[in-house]
């Protein structure tokens, strides 16, 4: 099965999957950011951005995960 690490969590290619539509959302401004956290919206999109440029979808699920921990 493929797998990739996200901050030494394992997550099976459904997880990573999961975790990409988590973003398109975000891009789609479907996920709501709490008041005052703009600022890792942004961030959290121009990570995606930067990371579908060069086909690496992992580095931008492993910052989607880090902001929606901060997130709650």
């Amino acid at each position: 099965m493929l797998s990739c690490a996200l901050d030494g969590i394992s997550l099976s290619s459904y997880h990573c999957y999961q975790v990409l539509v988590l973003a398109r959302l975000v891009v789609e401004q479907r996920i709501e950011f709490p008041p005052g956290k703009k600022h890792l919206r942004d961030g959290c999109l121009r990570e995606i951005e930067r990371s579908s440029r060069k086909h690496e979808a992992i580095p931008a699920a492993r910052f989607l995960v880090g902001i929606l921990e901060l997130m709650g």
